[in-house]
């Protein structure tokens, strides 16, 4: 028996599984030079932390419209000199807009949450309403220029992705990859599936080049949301 093979044996005899590690979203930033990121639907910044933790050194934007979660996104952010915290949203038009702000802030949505999601977590019904600030991607590079090709744009905002897509404009086919939250089962009123939004990412030409689970329900055992990275198949060679 090789070494290998005795490892294995051992640990499968104590209930555990050898697996090799697998490549992070911070991996794929690496492999490509990738070295902003664009972190839309930010919250209280939980997101940075990781990308931190993993390793990754660059800027980060932040885009956060409701002022609760605003107030320690900035915070948070003051405290790296390469962290910039923007207090508004993003999607497809430039507006003012409601947004239903909910107990467990991460819930927080333009759209109404599902009948599954309140029962999922009752804390992700809306306690209240907030008007703030949503604008386009392409009309906040005007104002706040950007290099698209060395950018990460990361979308997690609570059913509103399609949106965030559409307001990049032409500047979508510059962005190397695009990382969507997505939702397999239904979460928020008007919001496209995960296989709506894979065909509508292919049509822009970008291709599945990671998926990580990222909620599970534990009830039922099965998954609630994706977290999908695409990649640009006209930039990155397959």
């Amino acid at each position: 028996m090789t070494a290998k093979s005795l490892v294995r044996n051992v640990t499968e005899r104590l209930g555990y599984d050898v697996v090799k590690k697998r490549p992070s979203f911070v991996d794929f930033m690496r492999r490509h030079s990738l070295d902003t990121v664009l972190d839309v639907g930010a919250n209280e910044g939980q997101h940075v932390g990781t990308l931190r933790d993993r390793g990754y050194p660059g800027r980060v934007v932040s885009f956060e419209p409701t002022p609760g979660a605003f107030a320690v996104l900035s915070a948070a952010a003051a405290r790296d000199h390469r962290w910039t915290a923007v207090n508004a949203g993003l999607g497809d038009r430039d507006e003012e807009q409601e947004i239903g702000v909910s107990a467990a802030s991460v819930f927080s949505s333009f759209k109404p949450p599902s009948d599954y999601i309140k029962r999922f977590d009752p804390d992700a019904k809306a306690e209240h309403t907030a008007r703030v600030k949503v604008m386009r991607l392409d009309t906040y590079h005007h104002f706040e220029p950007f290099e698209p090709l060395h950018t990460y744009l990361k979308v997690d905002t609570q059913g509103f992705e399609k949106e965030v897509v559409d307001g990049a404009g032409e500047l979508l086919a510059q962005f190397p990859a695009v990382q969507l939250e997505l939702p397999v089962k239904h979460l928020y009123d008007g919001q496209d599936g995960w296989l709506e939004m894979i065909r509508y990412m292919a049509d822009r030409e970008f291709r599945v080049a990671m998926i990580k689970e990222s909620n599970f329900d534990r009830d039922t055992f099965e998954v609630i949301e994706f977290d999908v990275l695409f990649s640009n198949a006209r930039l990155i060679n397959a």
